[in-house]
């Protein structure tokens, strides 16, 4: 018996994402990040002096980082969580996936090859989601409070 492509396709990838947590350049990017040396939410390098703790690049900083979860359902159903696990109120249904991309995009969610390919695995099973960097006036759209 066969499992279907897409199924198949799931649990390598779960396999490659355990691998990658695992690996040791993510234990390496954890520890810079607690010893202030890069991003904790980009992983660009922060300038000296670096001070412990977990600390935000100028691109990140002011930003409101937000949870875009997907799903195929007679059309693609977008909702939003804000970085505490609090549902924002706005919700979004796509006919394609090139808004959802384009809103990834504009959002900040595709700064590494990896959230890339994470998105394109969320539209290839039909379900999903990836972290967006959102602006004040973003945040605000989807009925967000500051």
């Amino acid at each position: 018996m066969f499992m279907e492509e897409r199924v198949y396709r799931y649990f390598m990838a779960q396999s490659l994402s355990y691998a990658r947590a695992a690996g040791l350049d993510r234990v390496v990017a954890g520890k810079k990040m607690r010893a202030g040396a890069i991003c904790c939410w980009c992983d660009t390098a922060l300038s000296q002096p670096h001070n412990p703790g977990l600390k935000q690049c100028p691109d990140c900083s002011g930003k409101h980082r937000v949870y875009m979860s997907i799903q195929l359902c007679s059309g693609w159903h977008c909702r939003f969580t804000a970085e505490g696990r609090r549902p924002l109120p706005k919700r979004v249904i796509f006919s394609d996936t090139d808004p959802i991309i384009e809103t990834a995009k504009r959002a900040r969610g595709l700064v590494s090859d990896w959230a890339r390919e994470d998105l394109e695995l969320a539209i290839d099973l039909g379900r999903g989601g990836i972290w967006l960097m959102l602006t004040d006036e973003q945040f605000q759209a989807l009925g967000g409070v500051l």
